[in-house]
């Protein structure tokens, strides 16, 4: 009998030490949602220095904070890896669930094919800047790089959640290093004048609709897509211990990542440069770290980026998969 009760105790024991901590399950919704500041130069040149950091303040009240506890409840509610696809099914039945799961599952499949090309694409331009000269790799071999890549990284998440998690929090602490070494430099050159800029109307060469010196279209949705994507969690609901208390503590905490990787690093970088509106393209923030700290800090930031590609490789296709395992268990 006692050899009976460890033999049993055993399945559960390895079954605790393979579920996620709430921080390895914060950060990877953190990179299911957000990923860096990496992005959001499209909200300062669409809506103004003020108006983005108004966004960044407001948005994640209005939208992702709702977002969020709709996850953590949910989620605590129905435990497994189906998540979306078990909600819709018990609310509407299984020809909604059955649809839900399959467009998530290919806008997830359609999403993460970018990352490994982004990661890619990075590193040659750190390459670059560092050698002045523009590297041009041959299209079998960028090819085969990606293939390999996007094979090894497959691998790795299938290893399994905590490896995937663990990787994570790694990737997190260097792709954020960069901003955090500009909100500690950048404190002591701010002028918070500079935050309370609002936009005119003479930059709309557009043709978007324009009010109070908004372009409005583009900058909600940059909103929107910086900050949305915490339901994605509800398929890990299942992989951490004590799911009830557990789960939402890591859902607060990763509103807080969010939050916080935006807000700190837009009031530093748009108080502490001289970046005009228009100087706002994909890719600035390096400029702006380059300008406030120094040409390191720029490389280093481009490094971040490509990196951060990684993790967000990884939390997509861990919610992709386990979605899709969700299904399987549910007979979709």
């Amino acid at each position: 009998d006692d050899d009976g009760s460890l033999f049993q105790a055993l399945p559960t024991a390895a079954a605790n030490v393979n579920k996620l901590g709430v921080l390895p399950l914060a950060v990877i919704v953190f990179y299911n949602v957000s990923g860096g500041p990496f992005g959001v130069e499209t909200a300062v040149r669409a809506g103004g220095n003020m108006f983005a950091l108004l966004g960044f303040i407001i948005g994640p009240l209005v939208w992702s904070v709702q977002e969020a506890l709709m996850t953590a409840e949910l989620g605590t509610t129905f435990p497994e890896a189906g998540a979306g696809v078990a909600w819709v099914e018990e609310a509407f039945g299984p020809s909604a669930g059955w649809m839900c799961g399959y467009l998530g599952w290919m806008a997830g499949a359609t999403d993460n094919a970018i990352y490994p090309v982004l990661f890619l694409d990075y590193l040659l331009e750190v390459v670059s800047s560092n050698t002045s000269e523009e590297v041009d790799m041959h299209p079998v071999l960028r090819f085969l790089t990606l293939a390999i890549a996007s094979i090894g990284l497959g691998y790795i998440n299938w290893r399994g959640l905590p490896v995937v998690g663990q990787m994570s929090v790694v990737i997190c602490i260097i792709a954020m290093s960069p901003f955090l070494i500009l909100v500690v430099v950048g404190c002591f050159k701010l002028d918070p004048k500079r935050w309370f800029e609002l936009p005119n109307n003479n930059n709309n060469n557009t043709g978007e609709t324009i009010m109070q010196g908004v372009l409005w279209r583009p900058f909600l949705n940059n909103l929107f897509w910086n900050l949305n994507s915490f339901d994605a969690a509800g398929s890990f609901a299942g992989e951490i211990e004590n799911a009830g208390t557990m789960f939402p503590k890591a859902m607060r905490l990763a509103i807080f990542l969010v939050a916080g990787c935006y807000l700190f690093p837009l009031l530093i970088a748009i108080g502490a440069s001289s970046a005009e509106r228009e100087d706002w393209t994909d890719g600035y923030f390096a400029v702006v770290n380059g300008e406030v700290v120094g040409p390191w800090l720029e490389a280093l930031t481009i490094f971040a980026a490509a990196i951060s590609n990684i993790a967000l490789f990884q939390a997509e296709l861990s919610a992709d998969s386990f979605q899709l395992m969700g299904m399987a268990e549910r007979g979709e």
